[in-house]
Protein backbone atom coordinates (compact mmCIF):
# COMPACT_ATOMS: atom_id res chain seq x y z
CA UNK A 1 0.00 0.00 0.00
CA UNK A 2 2.92 2.36 0.65
CA UNK A 3 4.20 1.76 -2.89
CA UNK A 4 0.81 2.57 -4.39
CA UNK A 5 0.46 5.66 -2.21
CA UNK A 6 3.87 6.90 -3.30
CA UNK A 7 3.05 6.26 -6.96
CA UNK A 8 -0.11 8.31 -6.60
CA UNK A 9 1.54 11.18 -4.73
CA UNK A 10 4.71 11.40 -6.84
CA UNK A 11 3.30 10.63 -10.29
CA UNK A 12 -0.46 10.31 -10.83
CA UNK A 13 -1.41 13.25 -8.63
CA UNK A 14 1.04 15.56 -10.38
CA UNK A 15 0.23 14.39 -13.91
CA UNK A 16 -3.55 14.66 -13.51
CA UNK A 17 -3.22 18.18 -12.14
CA UNK A 18 -0.97 19.20 -15.05
CA UNK A 19 -3.51 17.86 -17.53
CA UNK A 20 -6.93 18.62 -16.11
CA UNK A 21 -6.67 21.28 -13.42
CA UNK A 22 -6.85 21.23 -9.63
CA UNK A 23 -9.22 19.72 -7.13
CA UNK A 24 -10.74 21.85 -4.35
CA UNK A 25 -7.90 22.24 -1.86
CA UNK A 26 -8.30 22.62 1.03
CA UNK A 27 -11.60 20.87 0.65
CA UNK A 28 -14.91 20.98 2.43
CA UNK A 29 -13.23 19.43 5.47
CA UNK A 30 -10.54 22.12 5.54
CA UNK A 31 -7.85 19.53 4.75
CA UNK A 32 -5.53 19.55 1.72
CA UNK A 33 -5.23 15.77 1.88
CA UNK A 34 -7.38 13.40 -0.18
CA UNK A 35 -9.03 10.27 1.16
CA UNK A 36 -8.92 6.98 -0.74
CA UNK A 37 -11.25 4.33 0.66
CA UNK A 38 -10.12 0.82 -0.31
CA UNK A 39 -12.96 -1.63 0.10
CA UNK A 40 -14.71 -4.44 -1.76
CA UNK A 41 -17.41 -3.11 -4.11
CA UNK A 42 -20.25 -4.71 -6.00
CA UNK A 43 -21.32 -3.27 -9.35
CA UNK A 44 -18.42 -0.83 -9.72
CA UNK A 45 -14.65 -0.95 -9.75
CA UNK A 46 -14.35 2.48 -8.19
CA UNK A 47 -16.14 5.80 -8.02
CA UNK A 48 -16.00 9.45 -7.10
CA UNK A 49 -19.20 10.84 -5.59
CA UNK A 50 -19.83 14.58 -5.74
CA UNK A 51 -22.13 14.10 -2.74
CA UNK A 52 -19.02 13.87 -0.57
CA UNK A 53 -18.17 17.46 -1.51
CA UNK A 54 -21.22 18.96 0.23
CA UNK A 55 -22.32 19.02 3.86
CA UNK A 56 -24.66 16.42 5.29
CA UNK A 57 -27.40 19.05 5.57
CA UNK A 58 -27.47 19.06 1.77
CA UNK A 59 -26.94 15.32 1.24
CA UNK A 60 -27.25 12.93 4.16
CA UNK A 61 -24.99 10.41 2.39
CA UNK A 62 -22.04 12.83 2.28
CA UNK A 63 -18.73 11.85 3.87
CA UNK A 64 -17.85 15.58 3.94
CA UNK A 65 -14.39 15.17 2.48
CA UNK A 66 -12.58 15.01 -0.88
CA UNK A 67 -12.44 11.28 -1.49
CA UNK A 68 -12.90 8.45 -3.93
CA UNK A 69 -13.47 4.75 -3.49
CA UNK A 70 -11.52 1.88 -5.07
CA UNK A 71 -13.00 -1.60 -5.26
CA UNK A 72 -10.03 -3.71 -4.24
CA UNK A 73 -11.85 -6.92 -5.14
CA UNK A 74 -11.65 -5.74 -8.77
CA UNK A 75 -8.45 -3.68 -8.61
CA UNK A 76 -6.07 -5.02 -5.96
CA UNK A 77 -3.68 -2.61 -4.29
CA UNK A 78 -0.34 -2.72 -6.12
CA UNK A 79 -1.82 -4.00 -9.37
CA UNK A 80 -1.51 -1.68 -12.42
CA UNK A 81 -5.31 -1.56 -12.56
CA UNK A 82 -5.28 0.05 -9.11
CA UNK A 83 -3.05 2.89 -10.32
CA UNK A 84 -5.19 3.25 -13.43
CA UNK A 85 -8.32 3.61 -11.32
CA UNK A 86 -6.68 6.21 -9.10
CA UNK A 87 -5.84 8.28 -12.19
CA UNK A 88 -9.38 7.82 -13.50
CA UNK A 89 -11.23 8.78 -10.32
CA UNK A 90 -8.95 11.69 -9.46
CA UNK A 91 -9.77 13.22 -12.86
CA UNK A 92 -13.47 13.01 -11.95
CA UNK A 93 -12.75 14.92 -8.75
CA UNK A 94 -10.89 17.63 -10.66
CA UNK A 95 -13.54 17.95 -13.35
CA UNK A 96 -16.30 18.27 -10.76
CA UNK A 97 -14.38 21.21 -9.31
CA UNK A 98 -13.75 22.91 -12.68
CA UNK A 99 -16.95 22.11 -14.64
CA UNK A 100 -19.70 20.66 -12.45
CA UNK A 101 -22.26 20.09 -15.20
CA UNK A 102 -19.88 18.17 -17.44
CA UNK A 103 -21.80 15.33 -19.17
CA UNK A 104 -20.79 11.74 -18.56
CA UNK A 105 -19.61 11.00 -22.10
CA UNK A 106 -17.04 13.80 -21.83
CA UNK A 107 -16.21 13.28 -18.15
CA UNK A 108 -15.64 9.54 -18.56
CA UNK A 109 -13.69 10.15 -21.75
CA UNK A 110 -11.37 12.51 -19.88
CA UNK A 111 -10.93 9.95 -17.11
CA UNK A 112 -9.99 7.22 -19.59
CA UNK A 113 -7.62 9.74 -21.21
CA UNK A 114 -6.12 10.20 -17.75
CA UNK A 115 -5.40 6.48 -17.74
CA UNK A 116 -3.73 6.74 -21.17
CA UNK A 117 -1.58 9.72 -20.27
CA UNK A 118 -0.48 8.16 -16.99
CA UNK A 119 0.77 5.14 -18.94
CA UNK A 120 -2.10 2.74 -18.25
CA UNK A 121 -3.26 1.62 -21.69
CA UNK A 122 -6.36 -0.58 -21.83
CA UNK A 123 -8.20 -1.21 -25.09
CA UNK A 124 -10.90 -3.53 -23.79
CA UNK A 125 -13.81 -1.08 -24.03
CA UNK A 126 -12.51 0.57 -27.25
CA UNK A 127 -12.65 -2.85 -28.92
CA UNK A 128 -16.25 -3.26 -27.79
CA UNK A 129 -17.16 0.09 -29.29
CA UNK A 130 -15.44 -0.67 -32.62
CA UNK A 131 -17.51 -3.84 -32.92
CA UNK A 132 -20.72 -1.73 -32.85
CA UNK A 133 -19.84 1.83 -33.91
CA UNK A 134 -23.45 2.99 -34.38
CA UNK A 135 -23.52 4.31 -30.81
CA UNK A 136 -24.19 7.94 -29.96
CA UNK A 137 -20.94 9.45 -28.71
CA UNK A 138 -22.59 12.42 -27.02
CA UNK A 139 -24.76 10.59 -24.53
CA UNK A 140 -24.52 7.86 -21.90
CA UNK A 141 -26.45 4.81 -20.74
CA UNK A 142 -27.29 3.06 -17.49
CA UNK A 143 -27.67 -0.25 -19.33
CA UNK A 144 -24.79 -2.52 -18.31
CA UNK A 145 -24.87 -4.14 -21.76
CA UNK A 146 -23.83 -0.90 -23.48
CA UNK A 147 -22.04 1.14 -20.82
CA UNK A 148 -18.68 -0.39 -21.76
CA UNK A 149 -19.24 0.59 -25.39
CA UNK A 150 -19.84 4.17 -24.31
CA UNK A 151 -16.59 4.15 -22.33
CA UNK A 152 -14.81 2.87 -25.42
CA UNK A 153 -16.29 5.50 -27.74
CA UNK A 154 -15.42 8.37 -25.40
CA UNK A 155 -11.92 7.03 -24.80
CA UNK A 156 -11.15 6.68 -28.51
CA UNK A 157 -12.60 10.07 -29.46
CA UNK A 158 -10.62 11.97 -26.85
CA UNK A 159 -7.54 9.88 -27.59
CA UNK A 160 -7.89 10.94 -31.24
CA UNK A 161 -8.55 14.58 -30.39
CA UNK A 162 -5.62 14.79 -27.98
CA UNK A 163 -3.23 13.38 -30.57
CA UNK A 164 -4.55 15.54 -33.41
CA UNK A 165 -5.23 18.85 -31.69
CA UNK A 166 -4.54 18.62 -28.02
CA UNK A 167 -1.77 19.35 -25.64
CA UNK A 168 -1.58 19.18 -21.89
CA UNK A 169 -2.82 22.78 -21.69
CA UNK A 170 -5.41 22.17 -24.41
CA UNK A 171 -7.12 19.41 -22.45
CA UNK A 172 -7.65 21.71 -19.48
CA UNK A 173 -9.02 24.31 -21.91
CA UNK A 174 -11.72 21.89 -23.08
CA UNK A 175 -12.82 21.25 -19.51
CA UNK A 176 -12.91 24.93 -18.57
CA UNK A 177 -14.99 25.69 -21.68
CA UNK A 178 -17.41 22.86 -20.80
CA UNK A 179 -16.83 21.31 -24.22
CA UNK A 180 -18.96 18.29 -23.41
CA UNK A 181 -22.02 20.56 -23.35
CA UNK A 182 -20.70 23.07 -25.91
CA UNK A 183 -19.62 20.79 -28.74
CA UNK A 184 -18.36 23.47 -31.09
CA UNK A 185 -15.53 24.19 -28.66
CA UNK A 186 -13.91 21.11 -30.20
CA UNK A 187 -14.25 22.71 -33.65
CA UNK A 188 -12.82 26.01 -32.43
CA UNK A 189 -9.73 24.27 -31.06
CA UNK A 190 -9.33 22.06 -34.14
CA UNK A 191 -9.69 25.05 -36.50
CA UNK A 192 -6.42 26.49 -35.19
CA UNK A 193 -4.69 23.67 -37.07
CA UNK A 194 -7.26 23.08 -39.82
CA UNK A 195 -9.27 26.27 -40.51
CA UNK A 196 -11.71 24.39 -42.76
CA UNK A 197 -13.20 22.73 -39.68
CA UNK A 198 -16.33 24.71 -38.81
CA UNK A 199 -18.41 22.54 -36.48
CA UNK A 200 -18.24 19.52 -34.21
CA UNK A 201 -19.68 17.30 -36.94
CA UNK A 202 -16.51 17.93 -38.99
CA UNK A 203 -14.33 16.69 -36.14
CA UNK A 204 -16.55 13.69 -35.53
CA UNK A 205 -16.56 12.74 -39.23
CA UNK A 206 -12.75 12.85 -39.38
CA UNK A 207 -12.58 10.57 -36.34
CA UNK A 208 -15.13 8.21 -37.86
CA UNK A 209 -13.00 7.90 -41.01
CA UNK A 210 -9.86 7.37 -38.92
CA UNK A 211 -11.53 4.44 -37.20
CA UNK A 212 -11.71 2.48 -40.47
CA UNK A 213 -8.78 3.97 -42.39
CA UNK A 214 -6.10 4.91 -39.83
CA UNK A 215 -3.57 5.91 -42.47
CA UNK A 216 -1.10 8.66 -41.44
CA UNK A 217 -0.08 9.27 -45.07
CA UNK A 218 -3.43 10.73 -46.16
CA UNK A 219 -4.27 14.42 -45.88
CA UNK A 220 -1.63 15.31 -43.34
CA UNK A 221 -2.48 12.44 -41.04
CA UNK A 222 -5.92 13.74 -40.05
CA UNK A 223 -7.38 10.23 -40.45
CA UNK A 224 -4.98 8.42 -38.13
CA UNK A 225 -4.05 8.07 -34.49
CA UNK A 226 -2.03 5.76 -32.29
CA UNK A 227 -3.39 3.07 -29.99
CA UNK A 228 -6.41 2.33 -32.17
CA UNK A 229 -6.91 -1.40 -31.46
CA UNK A 230 -8.33 -2.24 -34.89
CA UNK A 231 -10.70 -1.01 -37.57
CA UNK A 232 -14.37 -0.39 -36.86
CA UNK A 233 -16.85 -2.99 -38.05
CA UNK A 234 -18.37 -2.38 -41.46
CA UNK A 235 -21.24 -3.99 -43.37
CA UNK A 236 -22.33 -4.28 -46.98
CA UNK A 237 -25.43 -2.84 -48.57
CA UNK A 238 -28.39 -5.20 -48.32
CA UNK A 239 -29.54 -5.23 -51.90
CA UNK A 240 -30.07 -2.35 -54.30
CA UNK A 241 -32.53 -0.67 -51.96
CA UNK A 242 -32.68 -0.39 -48.21
CA UNK A 243 -33.60 1.69 -45.18
CA UNK A 244 -31.96 2.05 -41.78
CA UNK A 245 -31.58 4.09 -38.62
CA UNK A 246 -28.35 5.67 -37.42
CA UNK A 247 -27.78 7.38 -34.09
CA UNK A 248 -26.83 11.03 -33.84
CA UNK A 249 -23.03 11.12 -33.73
CA UNK A 250 -23.08 7.41 -34.39
CA UNK A 251 -21.98 5.92 -37.72
CA UNK A 252 -22.99 3.24 -40.21
CA UNK A 253 -20.16 2.07 -42.48
CA UNK A 254 -20.94 0.49 -45.85
CA UNK A 255 -17.96 -1.32 -47.33
CA UNK A 256 -17.51 -3.19 -50.57
CA UNK A 257 -18.98 -0.53 -52.85
CA UNK A 258 -17.78 -1.29 -56.38
CA UNK A 259 -18.00 0.85 -59.51
CA UNK A 260 -19.49 1.58 -61.84
CA UNK A 261 -22.43 2.51 -59.64
CA UNK A 262 -24.56 5.40 -58.40
CA UNK A 263 -25.88 5.42 -54.85
CA UNK A 264 -28.77 7.75 -54.08
CA UNK A 265 -29.10 8.66 -50.41
CA UNK A 266 -32.34 10.00 -48.92
CA UNK A 267 -32.14 11.01 -45.28
CA UNK A 268 -34.93 12.41 -43.15
CA UNK A 269 -34.96 16.20 -42.96
CA UNK A 270 -36.37 16.28 -39.42
CA UNK A 271 -36.10 14.36 -36.17
CA UNK A 272 -37.84 14.42 -32.81
CA UNK A 273 -36.29 16.39 -29.97
CA UNK A 274 -37.59 13.83 -27.50
CA UNK A 275 -39.85 10.81 -27.83
CA UNK A 276 -43.08 12.76 -28.24
CA UNK A 277 -44.88 15.61 -29.95
CA UNK A 278 -47.08 18.17 -28.16
CA UNK A 279 -50.19 16.69 -26.55
CA UNK A 280 -52.24 19.20 -28.52
CA UNK A 281 -51.47 22.10 -30.81
CA UNK A 282 -48.00 22.86 -32.09
CA UNK A 283 -46.04 23.62 -28.94
CA UNK A 284 -45.26 22.32 -25.47
CA UNK A 285 -42.93 23.13 -22.60
CA UNK A 286 -39.86 20.90 -22.30
CA UNK A 287 -37.63 20.75 -19.25
CA UNK A 288 -34.38 20.49 -21.19
CA UNK A 289 -31.81 17.95 -19.97
CA UNK A 290 -28.27 17.74 -18.65
CA UNK A 291 -26.16 16.15 -15.95
CA UNK A 292 -26.08 17.91 -12.58
CA UNK A 293 -28.70 20.40 -13.70
CA UNK A 294 -31.76 22.22 -12.39
CA UNK A 295 -34.42 23.76 -14.67
CA UNK A 296 -37.55 25.65 -13.60
CA UNK A 297 -40.79 27.08 -15.01
CA UNK A 298 -42.51 29.65 -12.75
CA UNK A 299 -45.49 31.99 -12.69
CA UNK A 300 -47.68 33.81 -10.17
CA UNK A 301 -51.18 32.48 -9.58
CA UNK A 302 -53.84 34.62 -7.86
CA UNK A 303 -56.12 32.36 -5.81
CA UNK A 304 -57.41 35.17 -3.60
CA UNK A 305 -60.88 35.09 -5.14
CA UNK A 306 -61.57 31.36 -4.90
CA UNK A 307 -62.23 28.88 -2.10
CA UNK A 308 -60.83 25.87 -3.95
CA UNK A 309 -58.65 25.32 -6.99
CA UNK A 310 -57.21 22.50 -9.03
CA UNK A 311 -54.10 22.56 -11.23
CA UNK A 312 -54.51 20.32 -14.27
CA UNK A 313 -51.89 19.61 -16.92
CA UNK A 314 -50.69 16.95 -19.33
CA UNK A 315 -47.27 15.48 -18.54
CA UNK A 316 -44.91 13.25 -20.50
CA UNK A 317 -41.64 12.16 -18.96
CA UNK A 318 -38.68 9.85 -19.20
CA UNK A 319 -36.59 10.51 -16.08
CA UNK A 320 -33.85 8.35 -14.57
CA UNK A 321 -35.72 6.19 -12.08
CA UNK A 322 -35.04 6.98 -8.40
CA UNK A 323 -32.12 9.32 -9.21
CA UNK A 324 -33.64 12.28 -11.10
CA UNK A 325 -37.00 13.91 -10.42
CA UNK A 326 -39.50 16.42 -11.74
CA UNK A 327 -41.59 18.41 -9.28
CA UNK A 328 -44.56 20.77 -9.15
CA UNK A 329 -44.27 23.14 -6.20
CA UNK A 330 -45.86 26.17 -4.61
CA UNK A 331 -44.41 29.09 -2.63
CA UNK A 332 -46.34 31.45 -0.35
CA UNK A 333 -43.37 33.69 0.54
CA UNK A 334 -42.22 34.97 -2.84
CA UNK A 335 -40.00 32.02 -3.66
CA UNK A 336 -37.95 31.74 -0.48
CA UNK A 337 -39.43 28.35 0.37
CA UNK A 338 -41.13 25.76 -1.82
CA UNK A 339 -43.47 22.87 -1.05
CA UNK A 340 -43.70 19.91 -3.41
CA UNK A 341 -47.26 18.96 -4.30
CA UNK A 342 -48.81 15.56 -4.78
CA UNK A 343 -49.97 14.91 -8.33
CA UNK A 344 -51.55 11.96 -10.08
CA UNK A 345 -48.30 10.10 -10.78
CA UNK A 346 -45.86 11.54 -8.24
CA UNK A 347 -44.14 9.31 -5.72
CA UNK A 348 -42.73 9.84 -2.23
CA UNK A 349 -40.22 7.02 -2.63
CA UNK A 350 -36.73 8.37 -1.95
CA UNK A 351 -34.05 5.65 -2.06
CA UNK A 352 -31.22 7.98 -3.12
CA UNK A 353 -32.17 11.05 -1.07
CA UNK A 354 -32.96 12.90 -4.31
CA UNK A 355 -36.75 13.20 -3.99
CA UNK A 356 -37.63 16.44 -2.21
CA UNK A 357 -41.12 15.21 -1.30
CA UNK A 358 -43.48 14.38 -4.14
CA UNK A 359 -41.65 13.74 -7.41
CA UNK A 360 -42.06 12.42 -10.94
CA UNK A 361 -39.53 9.75 -11.90
CA UNK A 362 -39.22 6.85 -14.32
CA UNK A 363 -41.40 6.56 -17.43
CA UNK A 364 -44.83 8.23 -17.58
CA UNK A 365 -47.53 5.63 -18.08
CA UNK A 366 -45.24 2.80 -16.91
CA UNK A 367 -44.65 3.24 -13.16
CA UNK A 368 -41.39 1.84 -11.81
CA UNK A 369 -39.84 1.45 -15.28
CA UNK A 370 -36.22 2.41 -15.96
CA UNK A 371 -35.59 4.60 -18.98
CA UNK A 372 -33.09 2.24 -20.66
CA UNK A 373 -35.52 -0.67 -21.14
CA UNK A 374 -36.99 0.51 -24.45
CA UNK A 375 -40.33 1.58 -22.94
CA UNK A 376 -41.38 5.06 -24.09
CA UNK A 377 -43.31 7.63 -22.12
CA UNK A 378 -47.01 8.40 -22.60
CA UNK A 379 -48.98 11.59 -22.04
CA UNK A 380 -50.76 11.47 -18.67
CA UNK A 381 -53.46 13.82 -17.36
CA UNK A 382 -52.19 15.15 -14.04
CA UNK A 383 -54.20 16.83 -11.27
CA UNK A 384 -52.97 18.78 -8.22
CA UNK A 385 -55.15 20.15 -5.41
CA UNK A 386 -54.40 23.85 -4.81
CA UNK A 387 -57.26 24.32 -2.35
CA UNK A 388 -54.96 24.64 0.70
CA UNK A 389 -53.64 27.84 -0.91
CA UNK A 390 -57.01 29.37 -1.81
CA UNK A 391 -57.50 32.97 -0.72
CA UNK A 392 -53.94 34.14 -1.50
CA UNK A 393 -51.44 34.79 -4.25
CA UNK A 394 -48.81 32.12 -4.71
CA UNK A 395 -45.95 31.21 -7.01
CA UNK A 396 -46.33 27.99 -8.95
CA UNK A 397 -43.19 26.28 -10.20
CA UNK A 398 -42.31 23.15 -12.17
CA UNK A 399 -38.83 21.74 -11.64
CA UNK A 400 -36.54 19.22 -13.33
CA UNK A 401 -33.59 18.14 -11.16
CA UNK A 402 -30.90 15.83 -12.55
CA UNK A 403 -27.95 14.40 -10.68
CA UNK A 404 -24.55 13.69 -12.22
CA UNK A 405 -23.68 10.66 -14.37
CA UNK A 406 -26.79 10.23 -16.56
CA UNK A 407 -29.82 12.10 -17.82
CA UNK A 408 -32.80 10.86 -19.81
CA UNK A 409 -35.26 12.76 -22.02
CA UNK A 410 -36.72 14.86 -19.22
CA UNK A 411 -40.28 16.16 -18.84
CA UNK A 412 -42.77 17.78 -21.24
CA UNK A 413 -45.84 19.78 -20.18
CA UNK A 414 -48.89 20.84 -22.16
CA UNK A 415 -52.43 22.13 -21.66
CA UNK A 416 -51.86 23.67 -18.22
CA UNK A 417 -55.17 24.69 -16.65
CA UNK A 418 -56.79 26.00 -13.46
CA UNK A 419 -60.53 25.74 -14.23
CA UNK A 420 -61.63 27.78 -11.20
CA UNK A 421 -59.71 30.76 -12.64
CA UNK A 422 -60.74 30.08 -16.23
CA UNK A 423 -57.00 29.80 -16.85
CA UNK A 424 -55.65 27.69 -19.70
CA UNK A 425 -52.27 27.73 -21.47
CA UNK A 426 -51.13 25.27 -24.11
CA UNK A 427 -47.76 26.98 -24.76
CA UNK A 428 -49.12 28.09 -28.15
CA UNK A 429 -48.89 31.87 -27.77
CA UNK A 430 -45.55 32.90 -26.32
CA UNK A 431 -44.50 32.26 -22.76
CA UNK A 432 -47.98 32.97 -21.34
CA UNK A 433 -46.53 34.73 -18.31
CA UNK A 434 -44.27 31.82 -17.37
CA UNK A 435 -40.67 32.54 -16.43
CA UNK A 436 -38.49 29.81 -17.89
CA UNK A 437 -35.02 29.04 -16.59
CA UNK A 438 -33.89 26.03 -18.57
CA UNK A 439 -37.39 25.04 -19.73
CA UNK A 440 -38.06 25.84 -23.40
CA UNK A 441 -41.14 26.10 -25.61
CA UNK A 442 -40.76 23.70 -28.49
CA UNK A 443 -42.59 21.97 -31.30
CA UNK A 444 -40.64 18.84 -30.43
CA UNK A 445 -39.04 18.75 -33.87
CA UNK A 446 -35.49 19.53 -35.03
CA UNK A 447 -33.87 19.74 -38.43
CA UNK A 448 -32.00 16.52 -39.18
CA UNK A 449 -28.49 17.15 -40.46
CA UNK A 450 -26.03 14.69 -41.97
CA UNK A 451 -22.35 14.06 -42.61
CA UNK A 452 -21.42 11.56 -45.32
CA UNK A 453 -17.83 10.58 -46.05
CA UNK A 454 -16.67 8.47 -48.98
CA UNK A 455 -13.34 6.63 -48.86
CA UNK A 456 -12.53 6.13 -52.55
CA UNK A 457 -9.86 3.69 -53.80
CA UNK A 458 -8.69 3.23 -57.36
CA UNK A 459 -5.62 1.03 -57.12
CA UNK A 460 -3.52 3.63 -55.29
CA UNK A 461 -3.71 5.69 -52.12
CA UNK A 462 -7.29 6.10 -50.89
CA UNK A 463 -8.90 9.54 -50.87
CA UNK A 464 -11.51 10.83 -48.43
CA UNK A 465 -14.32 12.96 -49.80
CA UNK A 466 -17.13 14.81 -48.04
CA UNK A 467 -20.42 14.05 -49.81
CA UNK A 468 -22.71 17.07 -50.19
CA UNK A 469 -26.16 16.59 -48.59
CA UNK A 470 -28.92 19.05 -49.49
CA UNK A 471 -31.52 20.53 -47.12
CA UNK A 472 -33.91 17.68 -47.86
CA UNK A 473 -31.29 15.15 -46.79
CA UNK A 474 -30.52 13.91 -50.29
CA UNK A 475 -27.10 13.04 -51.69
CA UNK A 476 -25.52 11.14 -54.57
CA UNK A 477 -22.38 8.97 -54.54
CA UNK A 478 -20.80 7.83 -57.81
CA UNK A 479 -18.02 5.31 -58.37
CA UNK A 480 -16.41 4.83 -61.76
CA UNK A 481 -15.40 1.51 -63.27
CA UNK A 482 -12.59 -0.04 -61.22
CA UNK A 483 -13.17 2.15 -58.16
CA UNK A 484 -14.06 0.81 -54.75
CA UNK A 485 -15.46 2.67 -51.81
CA UNK A 486 -16.52 2.73 -48.17
CA UNK A 487 -19.32 5.12 -47.19
CA UNK A 488 -19.74 6.49 -43.67
CA UNK A 489 -23.27 7.67 -42.81
CA UNK A 490 -23.47 9.94 -39.76
CA UNK A 491 -26.41 11.68 -38.11
CA UNK A 492 -25.30 15.07 -36.81
CA UNK A 493 -28.25 16.75 -35.08
CA UNK A 494 -27.27 17.92 -31.57
CA UNK A 495 -29.48 18.05 -28.46
CA UNK A 496 -31.46 14.89 -29.25
CA UNK A 497 -30.91 11.18 -28.65
CA UNK A 498 -33.57 10.16 -31.17
CA UNK A 499 -32.07 8.26 -34.15
CA UNK A 500 -32.07 9.46 -37.76
CA UNK A 501 -33.86 7.61 -40.59
CA UNK A 502 -32.51 7.18 -44.09
CA UNK A 503 -32.88 5.08 -47.21
CA UNK A 504 -30.72 4.36 -50.24
CA UNK A 505 -30.96 2.96 -53.72
CA UNK A 506 -28.23 1.73 -56.05
CA UNK A 507 -28.20 1.77 -59.83
CA UNK A 508 -25.60 0.26 -62.15
CA UNK A 509 -25.24 0.73 -65.90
Amino acid sequence: IEKSAKEFEDSIYQRDRELFGHELSPGIDGDVRLTVLNTPLNGAGGYFSSADGVVKAVNRFSNEREMFVIGINSYPIGDPSYGSTLAHEFQHMIEWTVARRSPSWFNEGMSTLAEDLNGYIDNNTPRRYLEEPDLQLTTWSTDAATTGNHYGASQLFLRYFYQQYGSDAGIAELIKADAGNNLDVFAQVAARKRPEIKQFADVYADWAVANVLNDPNIDGGRYAYKLLPGPAATSELKGDQGAALVNQFGVDYYDGLTGPMTLSFDGSDSVGLIGTEPREGKAMWWSNRGDDSVETLTREVDLSGVKSATLQFAAWYEIELDWDYGFVTVSTDGGKNWTTLQSTTTTTSNPQDANFGNGFTGVSGSPGTETDKGVRGAWIDEKVDLSPYAGQKVLLRFWMVNDAAYNAQGMALDNIRIPELNYADGAEDGDGGWQAEGFVRTSGELAQTWALRLIRTNGGTPSVEPVAVDEQGRATVQLANGERGTLAVIGTTPFTTEPARYSYSVTKP
